[in-house]
């Protein structure tokens, strides 16, 4: 190994030479194809990289059959949370599963859909008013605008909030800015996913 202070006369070495000027141009370029490889793998998170969303948006749980919700963005909130009542677990095919019922829209309270989904952990939640409850938690694909990415959601009557869905912050963190003057920015998902 080549300590730094043996740097400079390494240098000249290989460069005393036709030889050592190619050996070090290669290990020059290979240092800097080194440098943009890292980078392409695990790139800054800058604005530049990030898509701008909303405090909230329409999204789409096509894996749950629900084609369009609005969900409240909250980087206060640490999990992603979907309002749901008559809350069932059952076991199907040495399966552990859960299916739910929920009404996507609030204003039309009549509409109530039901969703199976696999239980992927059951985890004790604190909520904004500093309750805690013992929640079920479920994974599942989410589309935000032309993105589809799996997140993980806990199970919960959200009867009385204005949003049936909050995004957590662990559904967005790395992949959106929030820009909190704005809604809507993802446009709505179509209808038939």
């Amino acid at each position: 190994m080549v300590f730094l202070t043996e740097f400079p006369t390494v240098i000249q070495a290989l460069l005393s030479s036709y030889s050592g000027i190619f050996t070090f141009s290669f290990l020059c370029c290979k240092v800097i194809v080194d440098v943009i490889l890292i980078h392409c793998e695990n790139p800054p998170l800058t604005t530049d990289t990030l898509i701008c969303l909303g405090w909230r948006e329409w999204v789409a749980l096509p894996e749950l059959g629900i084609t369009r919700i609005k969900a409240k963005l909250d980087s206060g909130a640490r999990t992603s949370a979907l309002h749901a009542f008559e809350i069932t677990p059952f076991e199907q095919n040495n399966v552990r599963k859960v299916r739910f019922h929920l009404q996507p829209n609030p204003r039309k309270i009549d509409i109530i859909q039901t969703c199976e989904a696999l239980i992927v952990d059951q985890r004790e939640v604190t909520d904004s008013g500093g309750h805690r409850e013992l929640r079920w938690v479920i994974q599942t694909p989410i589309v935000i605008g032309n993105h589809s990415y799996p997140i993980d959601i806990t199970l919960t009557s959200r009867a009385s909030m204005r949003f049936r869905m909050l995004l957590g912050r662990t559904a967005f963190s790395g992949r959106y800015l929030i820009d909190v003057s704005r809604s809507y920015i993802a446009g709505k998902p179509p209808l038939a996913l």
